[in-house]
């Protein structure tokens, strides 16, 4: 990617930021194949589950 910001052309670099800010996000989902909502809403199930259970 250092190369496409050296390349100095705007669309170029701003695609190459992109890239780099959305990294960790975009590795986990090739590799889990699970997206941030999806694993919000599990975390929000579990949370409900865990209240009944509690009380």
């Amino acid at each position: 990617m250092k190369n496409l910001v050296e390349a100095r052309l705007k669309p170029v670099m701003k695609v190459a930021k992109t890239l780099n800010r959305n990294l960790c996000n975009t590795v986990a989902f090739c590799s889990h194949r699970v997206v941030d909502a999806v694993a919000e809403g599990l975390n929000r199930k579990a949370n409900a589950v865990e209240g009944r259970v509690g009380n």
